[in-house]
């Protein structure tokens, strides 16, 4: 059952490349101020940008790598990272993607775990659209249980 959820989190991350998706979500910098991303309509790629090997590989990554907040009070819960690939594949422009109903958010120790986590992540295989890698956005659930 643990591999049939990572897969569905998984597929819907490499297919979450327009940000205008946003799930409700506002897109913050790290001082709080909103920024917009260029985003590449998905009619338009050839070939999706995806992490350098299977899903599963991601999903083992990220098992190895989380490293849960030291706290009295565990939350249960997901926080979205948002990260641009560039041509070359390296990741930049990490931050956490707020939800508007705050309840819903975790408190900022997860926050962090899951910035450093995709502070972590190794390039990427760059989005190409006519046959060329372009830089392209991507949205990450990071699941706290």
């Amino acid at each position: 059952m643990k591999i049939k959820y990572w897969s569905l989190v998984l597929l819907l991350f490499r297919y979450q490349l327009v940000l205008g998706q946003r799930l409700g979500m506002d897109t913050l910098t790290k001082n709080g101020s909103q920024i917009r991303s260029r985003t590449i309509p998905i009619g338009s790629i050839e070939e999706p940008g995806h992490y350098p090997g299977t899903e599963q590989d991601l999903s083992n990554f990220i098992s190895a790598h989380l490293k849960y907040p030291k706290t009295k009070n565990v939350q249960k819960g997901t926080v979205w990272v948002a990260f641009e690939v560039l041509e070359n594949g390296k990741i930049e422009n990490i931050r956490i993607m707020k939800r508007k109903d705050s309840s819903k958010n975790l408190r900022e120790e997860y926050n962090k775990s899951a910035l450093e986590l995709a502070k972590s992540l190794p390039y990427f295989i760059p989005t190409k659209k006519l046959g060329k890698p372009v830089k392209s956005s991507y949205n990450l659930p990071i699941n706290f249980k």
